[in-house]
């Protein structure tokens, strides 16, 4: 199982086919969503026409049943500030920060400066 560190990035990877759904145990966000409504009202109409332009739809869905099923994490609701995503926006199972790019996964020699909240 792997970790997403972006909603947006993620979300992405995942519509484009990068990565399986089943594969992603969490995504921790750098949204700040108190509640559904603010979700779905402010942040997915934002994304739809930023970061998910060619799946608006698609996107916003997976992204909805991820929030539904507790998947998001957001640690600026707890004070916390979100992961730095320079690196990539994945991070596996043994603490490695990775991208995907043309189909492979190209990691990263830093390591996340905190662990993922579990």
């Amino acid at each position: 199982m792997i970790t997403g560190l972006s909603l947006s990035f993620c979300i992405s990877d995942i519509c484009r086919g990068l990565v399986k759904e089943e594969e992603v145990k969490r995504i921790i966000a750098g949204i700040m969503a108190e509640n559904i409504e603010f979700l779905e009202e402010k942040i997915l109409p934002h994304y739809a026409k930023t970061y998910w332009y060619e799946f608006p739809e698609k996107a916003g869905a997976l992204a909805l049943k991820f929030y539904k099923e507790g998947k998001i994490n957001q640690p600026r609701l707890t004070g916390q500030d979100p992961f730095f995503t320079g690196d990539g926006h994945w991070l596996d199972e043994n603490g490695v920060i990775f991208r995907i790019i043309d189909g492979q996964r190209v990691t990263s020699p830093r390591k996340p400066e905190r662990w993922p909240m579990d």
